[in-house]
Order: structure tokens, then C-alpha cells, then sequence
């Protein structure tokens, strides 16, 4: 699905009475998703020990 055709069906499965606000929000958070799933892609992920290990060691410093 392109990142059109996503937004389409955001808007479509708002409802009738939906505000710019709210399609704004839904798009925003579309958005975030999908630069968190680019993220991942390009960098993979850590566990959560990883992230504990490496905050314990910006809090040490």
C-alpha cells in the first residue's frame, strides 16, 4: 500500500463528523509510525537489557 492509499484509508475510516484536527493527529501519528518502522529498518533494534545497560551508563557519567 503507498503512503497515499494509507492516508485515503485514515481519512476514509474516520468518522463523517471527524475535525482537521483530528485528521491532522491521525496522519501525524501515521507518520511517526512509520519513521519509527524506517528506524528499525536502517538501525534494528536493542533489548530491553541493551537500553538498561546503556542508560546506567549515561547516568554514570
Amino acid at each position: 500500500m503507498t503512503i497515499k492509499e494509507s492516508v485515503e484509508k485514515i481519512i476514509h475510516d474516520l468518522p463523517d463528523d471527524a475535525t482537521l484536527e483530528d485528521i491532522n493527529y491521525h496522519i501525524y501519528v501515521f507518520e511517526k509510525i512509520q519513521q519509527a518502522n524506517e528506524s528499525e529498518r536502517q538501525h534494528g533494534l536493542v533489548s530491553d537489557q541493551e537500553a538498561k545497560e546503556r542508560i546506567r551508563r549515561c547516568l554514570a557519567q
